[in-house]
């Protein structure tokens, strides 16, 4: 019998399909906005960015256990490691991020910048994440800690959750389900969808490139900043350095709105000052709120 395709891998290929439909539709508008026709190369690349995010994802999971990686290697089982290394979600934008900023670019011939072309899929990017998440809730993967909101869930015999809980001796006896837990994978899809709405705000606006990207992942670095602590890890694999890379990519984010607010301040005319001057950073924060 072959293997059964569970809810998680239908979750994270619908978001995968998503993402592709999404994002080859918002690159095909940022190609019109140029006066150019977007061919296949650019329609495709989010299914390829979709691709590379899942390697990426596995290679990130794989390197932060690198004793585990050199025995897979040395007795000839790497190829058992790389399906079942579990996932990290960093890892995965990031190597995604890089093929969409570098060589969608030059490959497409589109006249798209790189951070054009993050710009536009960057709001689809957190949409997708969001139903991916969905597959982590109904999958059992993501739990958090035990909680009694009125909102917690429980999940049955045989779970993550359950057995997290039968090895800390937390449960009277075996037949019955985990503890209460925060739905922590429900926070981190909203937080996604979230931080890909925001984005989409930006975008509309028609912002200094770059102004979308830094918007989303500012939200996504902050939400999961504030949401990693409700997560379940005794007895669980953690999230390997998960918070050093999320305060990174927040300093990042953060230093990438402060060139974008410098640039547009360089660019104001040599007369006017203050808010209502056209150039300065005020304008981009006055469109922004503006109804």
């Amino acid at each position: 019998m072959g293997p059964q395709i569970t809810i998680y891998e239908v979750s994270w290929g619908a978001a995968g399909l998503v993402f592709w439909l999404g994002g080859a539709w918002a690159l095909a508008r940022a190609a019109r906005r140029h006066g150019r026709t977007a061919g296949s190369v650019l329609l495709a690349s989010p299914l390829i960015a979709a691709f590379l995010a899942l390697v990426g994802a596995r290679l990130h999971a794989m390197l932060s256990s690198p004793a585990a990686v050199w025995a897979a290697l040395s007795d000839g089982t790497f190829w058992l490691l790389t399906g079942s290394a579990g996932q990290r979600i960093a890892g995965g934008l990031l190597l995604a991020g890089a093929f969409l900023l570098w060589v969608v670019p030059a490959a497409s011939g589109a006249r798209l910048r790189g951070l054009e072309v993050l710009d536009a899929v960057v709001p689809i990017c957190g949409i997708s994440m969001a139903v991916g998440r969905i597959g982590c809730f109904l999958g059992g993967c993501c739990f958090g800690v035990p909680t009694s909101v009125p909102w917690a869930v429980r999940y049955p015999p045989g779970s993550a959750a359950y057995w997290n809980h039968v090895a800390q001796a937390r449960l009277l006896d075996h037949g019955g389900w985990s503890l209460p837990v925060h739905p922590l994978s429900l926070y981190l899809g909203a937080a996604a969808a979230l931080a890909g709405i925001l984005a989409l705000v930006v975008a509309r606006r028609r912002p200094s490139p770059g102004t979308s990207l830094v918007t989303f992942v500012a939200c996504m670095a902050a939400s999961r900043l504030v949401l990693e602590p409700l997560r379940e890890t005794r007895f669980m694999d953690t999230v390997p350095a998960q918070t050093e890379i999320d305060v990174v990519r927040l300093v990042l984010a953060l230093i990438g709105a402060g060139w974008l607010l410098r640039r547009q301040s360089d660019d104001r005319p040599a007369k006017g000052s203050g808010p209502s001057s056209p150039g300065t950073p005020w304008r981009w924060i006055r469109r922004a709120v503006s109804p």
